[in-house]
């Protein structure tokens, strides 16, 4: 049973233990700080003195001390600086979950507006626990450098009395969102109807919301993106169709079997890469395959920016090439058709099964749809993952800059050609023919660059039509 009581004097020996301990103090003083009992009741004494505005507690677990947190409300500011320190033995049990959620509580019934934390950046899981309480990396603002605190050396998170926590589902009109550890039912305030498609929250999302706790949570705002994955629906229409948000990597899943396409991956990565995230290639089914460096080697020219993995959940191959992407605060996406192997990579990665499995079809290597939608899950050591739908198509409708970082190689040798509208036909001095004639370039790279610019711009095209349309029917109070 967990244990947090305001702190006393009988407390001093355990504060002492705690702060001289080297892994509890290494961000802050490294090879612990070690004061005497005199030093240490001058410290307790200004919050024992203080009342609420200022409170420190002491955390135990059946009985045996753990750590300390506290808080302090500036009163000119009602800002309230929050800290933990826990012992490593009761680290990734809950503990500090739970303590942080008393004292952030504590905090706002005793007039705190906002409460923040300035972690070190290398500390990533301090950084990593306060996303999931809702906390969003800020500018650090004037008050708080003004205590001290250094916005080069730390980073500044903050937590208002609107709640902030992620979204982790959507259904329709209705959506999850992640908050402390729960899942929370959610919808729309009314001033989203007014909105344009893609500033509705997508999974991924980090919102501000008011909590409801005997219904409904209402969604007030969507936080900034650091990075948006979005494809054309798959009528191809030129409408498009939002994702996800806030990914780091992109986790493109591909079978090597009668699944694998080349032409899908470059999709796949253009689409990363145009959303702001890191295309990461992972060849499954590796033990099935006899040739699997050639695989390799051919996704590796789709584009310097992709990384390639060939591994085998199921025999444990090439899995310990992945942990470098699980880092606490971490966001990877999975993406790829149904059978590439989605499913029993995210069980591999979560220790237990996650997600059902389901067999492919002998006869074509397809897959049955085990994702049916969108869903965050979040991990044990702070790395949360996203698993998407199987897709087997997806189209292209994104801006050039996509295609570029995909096709940078070629750019470059149309750069070298001898006139600058060449169409690489029959003109002299044409770096592309004299590529493709000694075999740095192959063909079929060069015909899928041809093949994916026409589609872009096609659909690029509808969907830059269909939005003038959209604005003008609402202009008119036209339903859209």
């Amino acid at each position: 049973m967990i244990t947090i009581k305001e702190s006393t004097y009988d407390d001093i020996r355990n504060i002492q233990s705690l702060w001289a301990d080297e892994d509890v103090m290494k961000y802050i003083w490294p090879g612990g700080l070690h004061e005497t009992e005199d030093a240490v009741r001058e410290w307790l004494d200004r919050f024992i003195n203080a009342g609420p505005m200022q409170k420190h507690y002491s955390i135990f677990e059946d009985g045996k001390y753990c750590g300390e947190t506290q808080y302090g409300i500036d009163e000119a500011t009602h800002s309230a600086a929050l800290d933990i320190k826990l012992f490593k033995s009761a680290w990734g049990r809950g503990i500090a979950t739970r303590a942080l959620e008393h004292s952030i509580e504590e905090a706002f019934k005793n007039g705190a507006e906002t409460v923040w934390v300035d972690p070190r950046p290398a500390n990533i899981r301090a950084i990593a626990l306060y996303r999931r309480l809702g906390f969003v990396q800020k500018e650090m603002p004037e008050h708080v450098i003004a205590q001290g605190e250094d916005p080069t050396v730390f980073t500044y998170m903050e937590l208002g009395k609107e709640k902030t926590g992620r979204i982790c589902e959507v259904q329709k009109n209705r959506y999850s969102i992640k908050f402390m550890g729960r899942e929370l039912p959610a919808v729309l305030i009314r001033d989203f109807y007014e909105e344009e498609a893609d500033k509705l929250p997508v999974v991924g999302d980090y919102v501000t919301f008011k909590f409801n706790p005997d219904g409904d949570s209402r969604i007030l705002s969507v936080c900034e993106r650091k990075s948006f994955l979005q494809r054309p629906d798959q009528s191809k229409t030129g409408v498009m169709q939002y994702m996800v948000a806030n990914v780091d990597y992109c986790f493109i899943v591909t079978s090597l079997n009668d699944d694998y396409s080349y032409n899908r991956i470059a999709r796949y990565a253009s689409v990363a890469l145009q959303g702001g995230a890191i295309p990461v290639a992972i060849l499954t089914k590796a033990d099935l395959c006899n040739n699997v460096g050639r695989y390799v080697s051919e996704v590796e020219t789709i584009s310097d920016k992709i990384r390639v993995h060939a591994i085998s959940a199921l025999y444990d191959i090439g899995m310990d090439e992945l942990k470098e992407y699980l880092t606490p605060g971490t966001t990877i996406c999975l993406m790829g058709s149904s059978g590439a192997g989605k499913s029993t990579l995210l069980n591999s990665l979560t220790g237990e099964e996650t997600m059902k499995t389901s067999a492919i079809r002998e006869s074509d290597s397809k897959g049955r749809h085990t994702t049916t939608y969108r869903q965050l899950i979040e991990l044990e050591n702070g790395v949360s993952i996203i698993d998407t739908p199987g897709m087997r198509e997806i189209g292209m409708a994104l801006t050039e800059e996509s295609l570029d970082n995909i096709f940078s190689d070629i750019l470059e040798l149309e750069s070298r050609c001898k006139f600058s509208d060449c169409r690489h036909d029959t003109e002299p001095g044409c770096a592309i023919k004299k590529a493709l004639e000694d075999g740095t370039l192959s063909m079929e790279r060069y015909i899928l660059y041809k093949s994916l610019g026409a589609e872009n711009h096609r659909n690029y095209a509808k969907k830059k039509q269909i939005s003038v349309l959209v604005k003008q029917r609402k202009k008119y109070g036209l339903d859209v």
